[in-house]
């Protein structure tokens, strides 16, 4: 895991980090229709997660205390 981390670093540092397709399957619904479910690469999410740790403090004091996202 933590050679999986470097090596997203240096794809972020370098600008070359491009996400994975998602992955979609096609699940049975009750009435017999079939639905779309589709999930992001682990990588990808690591990504998605580490730009937000850092951006959420610094939008939640643009915003009013009394906002919560609805």
């Amino acid at each position: 895991m933590i050679r999986h981390v470097g090596e997203v670093s240096e794809l972020l540092l370098a600008g070359k980090f491009r996400p994975e397709d998602m992955r979609c399957y096609k699940v049975n619904k009750a009435d017999g229709s079939k639905r779309l479910i589709c999930a992001s690469a682990v990588r990808d999410k690591l990504v998605q997660r580490a730009i937000f740790t850092v951006l959420e403090p610094l939008g939640d004091g643009c915003f009013s205390e009394n906002n919560f996202g609805f």
